[in-house]
């Protein structure tokens, strides 16, 4: 640490904290001895799950210090996509990628930038909350789905479906109450029986779509292709199979001419 003061760099220690969907804590577990060495501290932890690919990034950034500074805030990160369409960068910027790599700065051919916003920590408490809430009730509704999957139609009623989730009446009556309001499933209409009926998961469109996107291409090709030929050589793989005798005459027939071949080789090699 000294050496890097004498040379005019400041030291940072990076120390692993738990994935947790709050503001970061000061765990004397895990920043044992980091204290001591570290004048101030800056704990980073995700408000919402990162979705692989988007480049946006929603962040608890608290902060604290010896000299009493301190403070929470939420940031949120924008650092584009590869894929996007690339963006000018300031010329100081581009200065400063040169003289570091010695090429140009990446990001003026593709779609990578660097933009951030702050937000107080006590506008996003809502926020949090309605994420949390957001993410136990999918939780609770993959749950029921699994239950219901397992189960099949012909078990999956109402008690059977909460005995095999293992929640709570309270719990499983609001993933419940929700699923049936939106869609995703449906009483099995039996006229024989009125007590305790049957459900079954409904299917949604987006599952659908991707249900038809996930059909391998040249199943599809063929098909929609080539239909004269696909049908002709069905045609002749029918009758190969209805005529057995035929097969048979052919394959004598490949037998004798390649006896033959052998038998005129053998008379040239004689000869």
């Amino acid at each position: 640490a000294q050496c890097c003061l004498d040379n005019g760099a400041t030291p940072i220690l990076c120390v692993q904290t738990r994935k947790e969907m709050k503001p970061g804590k000061l765990d004397a577990a895990i920043l044992a001895g980091s204290l001591d060495f570290a004048q101030q501290w800056l704990l980073v932890n995700r408000r919402q799950s990162y979705a692989p690919g988007s480049g946006e990034h929603r962040l608890w950034l608290t902060l604290g210090g010896y000299a009493g500074q301190g403070g929470e805030w939420g940031v949120d990160v924008d650092e584009g996509r590869l894929t996007d369409v690339g963006q000018a960068v300031p010329a100081e910027m581009d200065r400063l990628a040169r003289r570091a790599a010695g090429t140009a700065c990446p990001t003026t051919t593709t779609g990578r930038r660097w933009k951030t916003i702050v937000h107080d920590a006590d506008a996003l408490q809502d926020e949090a909350e309605r994420w949390k809430d957001a993410a136990m009730d999918e939780r609770m509704r993959s749950r029921i789905r699994l239950a219901m999957t397992d189960l099949g139609e012909a078990h999956a009623t109402k008690l059977r479906v909460r005995e095999n989730c293992g929640m709570n009446g309270t719990k499983f009556a609001r993933a419940w109450d929700r699923m049936v309001a939106a869609g995703e499933i449906e009483k099995i209409v039996d006229e024989k029986r009125f007590y305790d009926p049957k459900y079954r998961l409904i299917q949604s469109a987006q599952e659908k779509m991707d249900a038809v996107e996930s059909t391998p291409v040249g199943s599809a090709v063929r098909t929609m292709g080539s239909g004269n030929r696909l049908a002709q050589s069905i045609d002749a793989s029918s009758v190969r199979t209805a005529d057995p005798t035929g097969d048979v005459l052919r394959d004598e027939k490949k037998l004798g001419a390649a006896v033959q071949s052998v038998d005129s080789r053998c008379a040239s090699i004689a000869s």
